[in-house]
């Protein structure tokens, strides 16, 4: 099994977490909490699955979205659900409760 299923499964909603300043720079992200004055950067793919969590979608949503648009890669599952626990665990995104 994947490590990452141990804190979130693939039913799980997600959505930005408030306190961020969100910068795009040529599709990359930069995000700025504002409580922590953590930075981070964020390259194409993270920045994507985090503009996907809206509040409404869940992990598998992502996946199949991403699936759709981009026929014929095999690593989207597991870039999402590592991905989705990166962002988790900086507390860019948060559990919609």
């Amino acid at each position: 099994r994947n490590k990452y299923i141990t804190k979130m499964n693939k039913a799980t909603i997600f959505t930005r977490s408030e306190d961020l300043q969100v910068e795009e720079l040529q599709g990359e992200g930069l995000i700025l909490n504002q409580q922590t004055l953590e930075t981070h950067h964020l390259n194409q793919h993270s920045f994507l699955v985090l503009n996907l969590f809206n509040g409404e979608r869940a992990v598998n949503d992502v996946i199949e979205l991403l699936t759709e648009a981009y026929p014929g890669e095999d690593s989207i599952e597991a870039d999402v659900l590592e991905t989705t626990q990166k962002l988790l665990d900086s507390g860019i995104i948060k559990l919609v409760s």
